[in-house]
């Protein structure tokens, strides 16, 4: 018997989408050739409920432009972004406290369709930094909810998963070849992130036969809809194209396909749009 009066008794689909969106080269794949650039963001969220930004990594974005992204995509979408590397590798969370300010205040615009931040260290940040993230997770208003991605493998250990589970952040289940596939439940959310080896082509990445990490991430997703709220992003370095992946791991979760490219072309409003 289902317990109704409980959020998180009924199973939530998770939230899907990619590591960026605006690719020129997904004209034709995804996105119809007759589509505008500036349509972009608005056809992604026709096909998809979750969007992870990196722009944020090397700039922070303007509160115009955040507003811009609120309005373009429906009630039910959601975004990540980076925390920008000028806070998490440049000054190592020391001392960022105007850059962290004006970061918030910009993804503040965003208002509930803002996700988990992801914080992603760079591969030379070991667990020696821990006081510093402790001091910076201090300052750190306590309505923001952070993914933390590490990519020093000193970082999976006890400690660092008791320190997330007291600020309520989580541990982001990453694809990483340099760290491996850990999953640590620290708060109530997951991000799962499928980054691929960004090392090496993109167009290497085609020919991958990911079939056995689409049944682990199935599996992941199954036990864990009924009592976290789940987010997916996908890169392109993680299969050669985002959209075909996720694709691939709608079907295995029983989920409707994503429908997209030139044979949706008559279908997207862009009168519409173009009054946005």
């Amino acid at each position: 018997m289902s317990d109704d009066s409980n959020p998180k008794a009924a199973a939530q689909a998770p939230l899907l989408g990619c590591q960026g969106f605006n690719f020129e080269e997904w004209r034709g794949l995804f996105y119809p050739s007759r589509l505008k650039t500036g349509q972009f963001l608005s056809y992604y969220a026709d096909i998809f409920s979750y969007l992870e930004l990196d722009t944020s990594w090397f700039v922070i974005p303007r509160s115009e432009t955040v507003r811009a992204w609120h309005r373009q995509t429906p009630a039910h979408f959601r975004f990540s972004l980076l925390l920008p590397s000028a806070i998490s590798g440049e000054k190592g969370f020391r001392d960022c406290g105007g850059e962290l300010m004006q970061f918030l205040e910009a993804v503040t615009v965003l208002e509930e369709k803002l996700a988990p931040i992801v914080i992603q260290t760079p591969p030379e940040m070991d667990l020696s930094w821990q006081k510093d993230l402790v001091a910076f997770l201090d300052t750190l208003p306590e309505d923001f909810r952070c993914a933390f991605d590490f990519t020093h493998p000193s970082w999976f250990c006890a400690r660092v998963y008791d320190m997330l589970r007291t600020y309520g952040h989580c541990l982001c289940l990453s694809d990483r070849p340099e760290v491996g596939r850990e999953l640590q439940l620290c708060a109530d959310f997951l991000v799962i992130r499928l980054c691929g080896d960004s090392s090496r082509p993109v167009s290497q990445a085609l020919d991958a036969d990911r079939r056995e990490d689409l049944v682990f991430l199935r599996n992941q997703i199954q036990a864990l809809q009924h009592s976290h709220t789940l987010y997916l992003s996908c890169a392109n370095a993680w299969n050669g194209f985002a959209p075909r992946a996720l694709g691939g791991l709608c079907r295995e979760l029983g989920l409707p396909e994503p429908v997209y490219g030139e044979s949706q072309q008559d279908l997207f409003p862009f009168l519409a749009l173009e009054s946005r």
